[in-house]
């Protein structure tokens, strides 16, 4: 300020001038054809009818053709639209002040001609074509040799396109060479090349960096998002979809932009955010682009459908007319691509329409349906194959034809196989269609293998999500197809087959944590840990700066040649290191075996009670040590008097349904009973440690009666208390190994949108959350989680897991917790009661206990606790 009172005193307002600095003319050419690198510069190609559009850094700019005098121009803000000149080659010269830029243009007839007449020769003989494609101008070649390549067969698309890509750039044009290219990506995507594909993506990439252009990089992003989305990286697929969007709109090309915002859609619902596609999609129908081709419109069309049928598939709450419409739709979008020779998209809708009605029960239209889109999905093996050997399978068991099921998922596995690599999520739901097959066949041992498969299949895919959100809603999503499987057996009788599904259904959201990195990371010494995100990170940087690293500039092509192969050797050593530091961080952290559940891992006096959610209905299942299983409606159907006669304890899986109170208190009349995550769990070995007890109250001074509570517990059990600022995470962890009893007097928190993400809130601000507890493995005795929400929610999802889970999968024996906000006096209460009834000695008898104690006494809390573990 005092800066300015001093120049205005000198100066007065206005005496003093100050120059401007001089911006400069930066100019942008949008919408050319073809860019062509010359050494005297970039020449810009136009075909008609398209004429340049300037983006201009100033105002005020002059224009003239050279030759042809000045050029008329409409200004659309710091845009300048020149009316298109006669054809031929023309210099534009741009004038603002004194500085004087020059830029050249060619104009010439659409080349579609030479493209055309060079497709029609190929047709006819291939040999002769590219004879001819030899002789053509450097201008003419880049557009002759597409005509060759869209005559090709489909397997060798891919390889044609990269040919022309590296001829346009031989011949300078630099921007039909990225757009080969792109073009090649897109055909080895479409054949499931991804090999290719990917060696493609990073030669694009560079491409672009050397060369930036809007569109051009709006297309490769939106080629590169679909096959991030086919190989199910669906995270990644979606923010590069969101960025090819944005740069289809910097490039002011609002049909392309659409058509990546119908795919950003799509991305969407496969990650199981159906609500959210729907939005978007309804977005993408309300704006009208004219300019969008015949092709990009039956593109768009699609995948709004696609999105329509997934969220009618998932039970998504839409109008009753919605079926009805979204038939309609996929009717006349086939017949319009058949129409137009789209056979291959054709026969893709089609199936779509036979997933619809099979859906809808209509399975004899379903089959008529699926045998027209057979007929049209030609030979190459592609997802829509794979797709149609799914359906025809999911038809199959639904009749009961168990073998001609095996053989469609047998031949869908087979597809997958020959696509180079693997395909994630057709290859889950290939091993789970064929474990349905192998059961309907009375073949056990295959049965476990296929849905072993399955579950590592999924397991991986989940992974990929860092956000626990997006992972539980993909597994969620996923979750339909066992539920689907689960009634079919049921409604079928077989009560044994839908059980032992509902059961690997329970286990799929906890495999994929419990394996995850940065869970086996956290099991290593601060040490261990230290070298190998060390060893990590150096093989990261290396693999950056390879892919980053560009050919050699002005080599021969033996030097090229030696660079590329070079280059090879590298990303082979890479991958080599990558699997050697999988195989060290498995061996330093080895994965936790999990057993599966066998009757026989009951005693003679229990019994387990399994609920399982299917589309809109509950299914219930009684097993004994005998190894029968019933199954019902509902629980009610199965807790009979009877039935519970020489139970002493029973065990419940709450499989995205609930206990009713009244069930639970009619069970704890007779027997104990505890939850547990999955049946798997009855056959985990019982630790029963012998270390003192480790009490935690009040680690935030909010709670004076569970600084009570603990003080009391500790008197009565002795061992550690740990209160107030004590009560750090370092100390809990420093004592909380080997302990017969983990008691907790605090808050809980719980999301349950994810579940993960449940923690218990300690001093300092720290909290104990559910990855330590996977990684550290504590192994206590009985844990007592009294505080707010410390269990499972109960809106979370399906097989959705809070800390007491966690604890389980951590090593304790039992956990009590609870699944709501509970009041402090009231949680007092009921844990006073727990412990005088005998709960360090035998917590199974006395919640029980408890329970009808409190019950007796009209005091309904115990309602918002749950023991959860063994006997």
């Amino acid at each position: 300020m005092l800066r300015l009172l001093a120049l205005i005193a000198v100066c007065g307002l206005s005496a003093c001038r100050r120059d401007a600095p001089a911006v400069p003319l930066e100019v942008t050419v949008l919408g050319a054809s073809a860019i062509e690198r010359t050494p005297e510069g970039p020449r810009y190609w136009f075909d008609a009818p398209d004429a340049p559009r300037l983006a201009v850094s100033v105002a005020g700019v002059s224009l003239a053709w050279a030759p042809g005098g000045p050029a008329s121009a409409v200004v659309e803000g710091r845009v300048l639209r020149l009316a298109r000149p006669p054809d031929g080659a023309r210099a534009l010269q741009l004038t603002a002040g004194e500085t004087t830029r020059t830029l050249r243009f060619v104009f010439r007839a659409s080349p579609k001609a030479v493209t055309d007449r060079f497709a029609a020769v190929a047709a006819d003989d291939l040999v002769v074509a590219r004879t001819a494609l030899a002789a053509l101008p450097a201008s003419e070649w880049p557009w002759g040799c597409v005509g060759v390549a869209k005559t090709v067969a489909p397997e060798q698309k891919s390889e044609a396109y990269a040919a022309c890509a590296d001829g346009a750039l031989e011949r300078g044009f630099v921007t039909e060479a990225i757009s080969r290219r792109i073009a090649a990506l897109f055909w080895a995507r479409r054949l499931r090349q991804l090999s290719r594909a990917r060696a493609l993506i990073e030669q694009v990439d560079r491409a672009l960096k050397d060369f930036p252009d809007a569109r051009l990089a709006s297309q490769f992003h939106y080629q590169q998002g679909i096959f991030l989305a086919e190989t199910g990286e669906l995270r990644g697929a979606e923010a590069v979809l969101q960025q090819a969007t944005r740069e289809a709109v910097e490039a002011t090309q609002p049909d392309e932009a659409t058509l990546y915002r119908a795919y950003v859609a799509v991305v969407q619902s496969e990650a199981g955010r159906h609500l959210e596609a729907l939005a978007t999609a309804a977005e993408v129908e309300a704006v009208k682009v004219p300019s969008l081709s015949t092709g990009d419109r039956f593109a768009v069309r699609s995948n709004v459908s696609w999105v329509k049928l997934l969220a009618l598939l998932h039970r998504v709450p839409v109008p009753e007319s919605f079926p009805a419409a979204l038939r309609v739709e996929l009717e006349h979008l086939s017949a319009e691509m058949l129409v137009d020779g789209q056979t291959l998209d054709a026969s893709n809708t089609l199936s779509n329409l036979a997933w619809l009605e099979f859906s809808e029960g209509h399975h004899e239209r379903a089959r008529e349906v699926l045998t027209r889109a057979r007929s049209n999905a030609g030979e190459v093996p592609t997802l829509e194959a794979v797709f149609l050997d799914w359906l025809d399978g999911r038809l199959a068991l639904a009749s009961g034809d168990a073998t001609r099921a095996a053989r469609a998922f047998e031949s869908m596995l087979r597809v997958a196989a020959l696509m180079v690599e693997r395909v994630p999520d057709s290859t889950w739901r290939a091993q789970l269609g064929l474990a349905e097959a192998r059961l309907l066949q009375g073949r056990g041992a295959e049965a476990e293998r296929a849905l072993a498969e399955a579950r590592r299949e999924l397991s991986s895919q989940a992974r990929g999500f860092d956000d626990p959100t997006q992972r539980v809603l993909f597994l969620e999503d996923r979750r339909g197809a066992i539920a689907d499987a689960v009634e079919a057996f049921f409604r079928a009788g077989r009560c044994a087959l839908a059980f032992r599904l509902a059961e690997d259904g329970q286990t799929w959201l906890a495999r994929s944590f419990e394996v995850d990195r940065s869970v086996r990371l956290a099991q290593l010494t601060p040490e261990a840990r230290a070298q190998f995100e060390l060893d990590e990170g150096r093989w990261a940087t290396e693999r950056e700066a390879l892919l980053a690293e560009g050919a050699p500039a002005l080599a021969s092509v033996a030097e090229v040649q030696q660079w590329r192969e070079r280059r090879t050797a590298s990303l082979e050593s890479l991958r080599a290191r990558a699997v050697a530091l999988a195989e060290r961080l498995e061996a330093l952290a080895p994965t936790q075996p999990r057993a599966s559940f066998g009757p026989n891992a009951l005693q003679r006096d229990e019994a387990l009670l399994e609920l399982f959610q299917t589309t809109g209905a509950v299914r219930a299942f009684f097993v004994r040590k005998t190894g029968e299983v019933q199954c019902a409606k509902g629980e009610r159907e199965l807790l009979t008097p009877t039935a519970l006669k020489t139970v002493k304890h029973l065990f419940v899986v709450e499989g995205g349904a609930r206990l009713s109170p009244l069930s639970l208190r009619a069970a704890l009349t007779d027997a104990s009973v505890s939850y547990l995550p999955s049946a798997a769990w009855v056959s985990a070995p019982a630790a029963r440690p012998l270390g003192p007890a480790l009490v935690v109250g009040d680690p935030r001074f909010d709670l004076p009666g569970a600084r009570k509570e603990a003080r009391e517990v500790a008197a009565r059990v002795g061992g550690t208390l740990l209160e107030g600022d004590g009560a750090t995470l370092e100390a809990v962890l420093a004592h909380w190994a080997g302990r017969s009893l983990l008691h907790f007097a605090v808050h809980g928190r719980l999301s349950p949108a994810a579940p993960w993400d449940a923690r218990l809130d300690l001093a300092s601000g720290q909290a104990l959350d559910f990855e330590l507890l996977l990684a550290r493995r504590p192994a206590p005795g009985l844990v007592v989680l009294s505080g707010c929400e410390t269990g499972t929610a109960l809106d979370a999802p399906a097989d959705g897991i809070g800390l007491a889970e966690g604890f389980l999968a951590g090593g304790a024996h039992q956990v009590l917790a609870t699944t709501v906000e509970v009041r402090d006096d009231a949680a007092r209460t009921f844990i006073e009661r727990f412990y005088r009834l005998g709960g360090v000695d035998d917590a199974a008898g006395a919640f029980r206990r408890a329970v009808l104690e409190a019950d007796a006494a009209g005091d309904e809390s115990w309602r918002q606790w749950k023991l959860l573990g063994g006997r």
